[in-house]
């Protein structure tokens, strides 16, 4: 079986009623995992809450944490949409 990574961002989308795993590689990656079983992602994270989130959202998911890098003094990324008169991003 032939393993894919994807390198890029791993941020949180934050809506009114909560927050959303996301960026596009780590979707990406995610839904590969999801298909074939093999992938990893590189990509850096702050020490934080959130960060701690990601973590253990592969560990549950079982995506390797070998390539997540941690930053002691940056945070995790973070989003906020926009959201339409009918609350569509």
């Amino acid at each position: 079986m032939k393993s894919i990574t994807s390198i890029g961002e791993i941020l949180f989308d934050v809506y009114p009623a909560g927050k959303k795993l996301g960026g596009a590689p780590f979707n990406f990656i995610y839904h590969i995992k999801n298909l074939s079983g093999d992938g990893s992602f590189i990509s850096r994270i702050g020490k934080d809450e959130m960060g701690k989130e990601i973590v253990d959202f592969f560990d549950k998911h079982e995506i390797a944490t070998a390539f997540l890098q941690i930053d002691d003094t940056l945070l995790t990324g973070a989003a906020v949409p926009t959201l339409n008169e009918k609350r569509i991003p």
